[in-house]
């Protein structure tokens, strides 16, 4: 198996490519996405969406607590720009967070509009 990595601008997002799949890693939204989308075709993308129970403001005592991660909206909004195939979203530690659950049904409801909308693959973290 072949794997190369490139870098993409000055953000943490990196595209694997392996065994003819390109693998878009923790992008943030941004105008490049498209750019993104159309010049490198990454098939799947690691989503930055929900924060994990010990990162929450609640845990802090911060009663609202804004993050780098995307919420849902923006998280379905980051995979069409990027035209992915199948979208894991990541940074989470429970599958069934509210932004987990909304960001399934947003490209679920994307998907019956559109052939060619990501498929959600919603992972259970150990």
């Amino acid at each position: 198996m072949t794997v190369s990595i490139r870098f993409l601008g000055t953000a943490a997002i990196e595209i694997i490519t392996a065994e003819k799949k390109r693998i878009l890693i923790d992008p943030y939204l941004d105008e490049n996405m498209k750019f993104y989308g159309e010049l490198y075709r990454p098939t799947i993308g690691l989503i930055s969406v929900g924060v994990p129970t010990e990162h929450r403001g609640v845990a802090h005592g911060v009663p609202e607590y804004l993050t780098g991660e995307l919420d849902a909206t923006e998280a379905c909004m980051a995979c069409q720009w990027l035209r992915l195939n199948h979208a894991i979203p990541c940074h989470h530690d429970n599958a069934k967070l509210p932004e987990i659950v909304k960001f399934e049904k947003l490209l679920a409801d994307e998907a019956q509009k559109n052939t060619h909308a990501p498929q959600p693959v919603i992972l259970e973290p150990d």
